[in-house]
């Protein structure tokens, strides 16, 4: 992996010609605006030195995803960092990312054996890496699912499927936790993205690694949701935009208008995680609308005049 969205590498200054003179928003604020892009730059560095290809640096979204499946926020890091010499930024860096693996090391060969020890980190997250040794809920298309993840405080580990045998726990158990510690410990902002004509678009919920989870349960914000549940998207594993649906047969429609919307918000700043769109019907009840994957077209679903949904191939359910 490499660093892959449109804010340049290196140390130079010329990503500020693409992506002009505000460095990216996880960061924006925090530090002034060249110490913020050193900052950045000092990061980048410092993952590609440690894991090489190994790793994907999201610059705009200050994101390293490992190949591990585990995922390192900087942005808390970087409010940590204020007031710090930057000629110091590399050694407190390097020893955070010290105690990131050793801290993934001990998580993956302690914690993850035993149930006890593990079952209170468990949350639910969108992914779109790592899948074929995930443990996966629901899968939402070629290449995205929910799955089975750990919370080690900056960052999240995908759990492993070979982990969970260990555990003697039914999968209903297993999973029934993680989605309740998920829809518990995560609390997102929510904003209201308006039309043209001053009514709500949709809403936008951002918060934790684990925001995504939510789509799997949104009863801990039901304002977002319409007589007939809602669209979501997740162009980030921070972000959910969730337009409520009151008119099932205007569903295709709407679908078409969340994905352009993700498309034009988030597609060209924040690395996206996913560019499906997804109908919430109701809690555990979630469909794919839209399904995106990367480099492919993306294939609309519509509601048959019967109320299943169609797509080229198969029924999704």
């Amino acid at each position: 992996m490499s660093s892959s969205d449109h804010f340049s590498r290196g140390t130079g200054r010329s990503h500020r010609s693409t992506a002009g003179p505000q460095p990216p928003p996880w960061i924006s604020g925090v530090l002034p605006i060249d110490e913020a892009w050193a900052f950045v730059d000092v990061v980048d560095q410092l993952v590609h030195e440690r894991w090489g290809d190994a790793a994907d640096f999201i610059r705009s979204t200050g994101i390293a995803q490992l190949e591990s499946g585990a995922a390192i926020s900087f942005a808390n890091v970087a409010r940590e960092l204020r007031g710090v010499d930057a000629r110091s930024w590399r050694r407190f860096l390097a020893a955070m990312l010290d105690a990131v693996e050793s801290t993934e090391t001990e998580l993956i060969v302690g914690q993850l054996r035993s149930w006890t020890r593990i079952c209170s980190r468990l949350r639910v997250r969108l992914s779109s890496h790592s899948l074929d040794n995930a443990m996966v809920l629901h899968r939402l298309g070629q290449d995205v699912a929910l799955v089975l993840a750990a919370d080690v405080g900056n960052g999240s580990v995908i759990v492993p499927r070979h982990y969970t045998a260990g555990w003697h726990r039914t999968e209903e158990e297993v999973w029934s936790t993680a989605i309740d510690h998920t829809r518990s410990a995560t609390l997102p902002s929510i904003t209201i993205e308006r039309d043209g004509n001053g009514l709500t678009h949709f809403f936008v919920l951002e918060g934790d690694l684990f925001t995504t989870g939510l789509a799997r349960d949104l009863r801990s914000a039901p304002g977002v949701l319409g007589r007939h549940g809602a669209l979501l998207s997740a162009p980030t594993s921070r972000t959910l935009l969730v337009r409520p649906v009151d008119d099932p047969a205007a569903v295709a429609r709407q679908s078409l208008g969340l994905f352009v919307a993700t498309v034009q918000r988030f597609g060209r700043d924040p690395h996206p995680l996913s560019a499906n769109v997804f109908w919430y019907r109701r809690h555990d009840d979630l469909v794919v609308a839209i399904d995106a994957p990367n480099g492919a077209r993306p294939q609309v679903c519509a509601p048959d005049p019967m109320g299943g949904w169609i797509r080229t191939g198969s029924i999704i359910r």
